[in-house]
């Protein structure tokens, strides 16, 4: 009986994901700010200070552009490390940086001279969301975003 009824062919869909907003409005998805996360957020945030006072004595901001790109290339080349610690410093230092180094850019407004943008439906200040953007820059500058996909792959398939 069951190999006499028709058979049919399945539909094939073509699914296209439409729940996408602005990046300042995905930030925020990104984060449920449980206590869990919280904890490796300011993790991350020490371990960028101890690293960033080592190699130079100003803060982030005061810092020029070139001593950011050099830190920032150490750190990309620290994911390459056989030692796990190592690895993982480097991973918390650059996930800070890819934050907008958030402690000492969030909650602050663009310097004097530069127009404020209308608010987004985020919680970070546009001045934060612009250093989150040079973040991901200086890591991409340091050919670090294959390697942050390796490292991540990496860990996930030690999940799987």
């Amino acid at each position: 009986m069951v190999t006499e009824l028709p058979k049919i062919d399945p539909t094939s869909y073509a699914f296209t994901y439409a729940d996408t907003a602005s990046f300042e409005e995905e930030v925020d998805e990104w984060f449920s700010y449980n206590d869990a996360e919280y904890r490796r957020l300011l993790r991350a945030k020490d371990t960028f200070e101890r690293r960033w006072k080592k190699f130079v004595e100003k803060s982030w901001l005061e810092a020029n552009q070139e001593q950011r790109e050099k830190f920032v290339e150490r750190e990309v080349n620290g994911l390459h490390a056989t030692d796990l610690r190592r690895r993982c410093k480097s991973l918390q230092t650059i996930l800070h940086i890819i934050l907008g180094v958030w402690d000492e850019t969030a909650g602050m407004k663009a310097p004097e001279g530069e127009a404020e943008t209308p608010k987004p439906k985020t919680k970070a200040t546009p001045f934060q969301l612009e250093h989150m953007k040079l973040g991901i820059t200086l890591v991409a500058q340091a050919a670090g975003i294959g390697v942050l996909f390796d490292v991540m792959g990496n860990a996930f398939k030690r999940l799987w």
